[in-house]
């Protein structure tokens, strides 16, 4: 008979098998709300989905794409910018002819020169046509980007001085989708340049005054504000306001004022190139 003490029952020591087990219940607890959160905070957040939801639900689609921006900025500022683009070259014969036609006129007008030395002159600039065309492409282009940037920029401003926390890229992604309605516009314009047809004063109602091309000088300070004037800019315009008070948590009266300002802007470059234009044309007349 042993003397020996009794011992405690050994116990399997915390090996391998429980460092998983715990593992796996970390992972489990961890994994599971977090996948599920992510199903619910990102639905339909395909291209095709969210399109339709922004013209037909905007409000909740704007929250998603504030929640989420990644580079959704690209689609939408991508298709306006190639829509243009496209809008151009469609344009390029009949913006050739209204511009030969409008030099001729303008030449015919001046002192000491004759029909034949005007349309002498035109043809000269005519054959610069295709430098236009180039130029009035890239021109198009860049438009498209570098306008959206400045209205983010704007609007990003604007929505921390009135007490939104939002990141540049939130508002620069929901300012981009806020252009689909523009995007509808140009897919008509496209079409009808297509069909041959072209408008010297394409944008709103800004045709209501467009200056005569044999008077170079007439441009209109109504047409800024007349060019705003248009169902898709006006609908492009909403989807802005929402976009801000998605974006920066401002309420309607903050998110209104902060599009304000940015139309106050488009409006004041608009008259500034209007100045610009119609005192070139009194220096050159």
């Amino acid at each position: 008979m042993s003397d020996a003490p009794d011992l405690p029952a050994a116990t399997e020591p915390r090996g391998a098998a429980d460092d998983v087990s715990d593992g796996a219940w970390v992972t489990e607890a961890f994994d599971a709300p977090v996948d599920a959160e992510v199903a619910v905070a990102t639905p339909r957040m395909g291209l095709l989905a969210l399109a339709i939801d922004t013209l037909r639900r905007p409000n909740a689609a704007m929250r998603r794409l504030a929640d989420h921006p990644g580079r959704r900025w690209v689609w939408p500022l991508g298709s306006l910018a190639l829509l243009r683009l496209a809008i151009v070259l469609a344009q390029s014969k009949a913006s050739q002819a209204y511009a030969n036609a409008a030099t001729q006129a303008a030449m015919a007008q001046q002192p000491g020169m004759d029909p034949e030395m005007a349309a002498q002159a035109a043809e000269m600039a005519g054959r610069f046509g295709v430098i236009g065309v180039v130029f009035g492409a890239v021109g198009a282009v860049v438009a498209v980007l570098v306008g959206a940037l400045i209205v983010a920029a704007v609007l990003h401003f604007v929505g921390t001085v009135l007490g939104g926390q939002q990141g540049f890229a939130q508002v620069f992604t929901v300012t981009s989708w806020a252009r689909l309605p523009l995007i509808v516009g140009a897919l008509l314009q496209l079409a009808y340049a297509l069909t041959g047809g072209f408008d010297p004063c394409p944008r709103g109602l800004s045709g209501l005054v467009c200056p005569d091309p044999a008077s170079p000088g007439s441009a209109s300070y109504w047409s800024p504000l007349l060019a705003q004037i248009e169902v898709w800019n006006l609908w492009y315009l909403l989807l802005l306001g929402l976009g801000v008070q998605a974006v920066s948590r401002v309420s309607r009266r903050k998110a209104v004022l902060a599009v304000a300002v940015v139309l106050l802007l488009s409006l004041s470059g608009g008259l500034a190139g209007t100045a610009i234009a119609r005192f070139f044309a009194g220096f050159g007349s």
